[in-house]
């Protein structure tokens, strides 16, 4: 008996200490990138209404970068995307981490949504270089784009709605160890590893797309499939 709640105290005690570090993968490697890990959206408005605001804030960054270095500069657009679609998680995120860590956090919905400006606006920092020692007009001028950001992405895709996307597919070599399907990013989202991508062109060449992922499986029936 002393044997067996040994093995589950020690059980216990590693399964808290993959809890921290499945939550320290959304704090500390991916922060504000969440959106990395996730497929575009079904929904062809809800794709388009994402990409009008990214056109938009490409030329608002464009004209604060040119200011800021004197010279044109050139937005990467897939970062800017992938910060766009991580806005939900963003903020999602916030509630999830401070309730896991049993911090008190932000207060209200209010907070949360200052909060989560707040990293938008860190993140929009690193995509044009914008240090502390700019003037205060630059400064002001990406954090009103970071709002606009946020209520551009809080009409395309309502806080507490559900947004269908496109099924990812992980491949992470010498990260497998790390469940990443797991993290705040990934919660509900279609997910699947494949060890390489030959093995993924190989399934494709033998199998429909359609049969790759339900061949003799009900989706409705299971949460996740091991070995398939």
């Amino acid at each position: 008996l002393d044997y067996k709640k040994q093995w589950w105290e020690t059980r216990e005690q590693f399964d808290n200490q993959m809890k921290e570090t499945i939550g320290d993968i959304g704090d500390k490697v991916l922060e504000w990138w969440r959106g990395l890990l996730l497929g575009q959206p079904l929904d062809p408005s809800i794709r388009e209404k994402l990409r009008e605001l990214e056109d938009r804030a490409v030329e608002t960054l464009t004209r604060i970068g040119k200011q800021l270095h004197k010279k044109p500069i050139e937005v990467d657009r897939r970062l800017l995307r992938h910060l766009i679609h991580s806005v939900p998680h963003l903020y999602s995120g916030l509630k999830q981490d401070a309730k896991r860590k049993k911090e008190p956090g932000p207060s209200g919905e209010p907070l949360y949504y200052r909060a989560t400006t707040a990293l938008l606006f860190e993140a929009l920092k690193d995509v044009i270089g914008l240090n502390d020692s700019v003037p205060t007009q630059l400064k002001t001028a990406v954090r009103t784009l970071a709002t606009d950001i946020h209520v551009g992405v809080a009409r395309a895709i309502p806080p507490g709605s559900t947004c269908s996307r496109q099924h990812v597919l992980l491949v992470l070599g010498h990260l497998h160890r790390l469940p990443w399907e797991a993290s705040s990013a990934l919660e509900g989202e279609p997910v699947s590893r494949i060890p390489s991508l030959h093995y993924l062109m190989e399934k494709l060449e033998s199998t429909p797309p359609s049969e790759l992922l339900s061949r003799n499986i009900d989706p409705k029936k299971v949460y996740y499939v091991l070995n398939p």
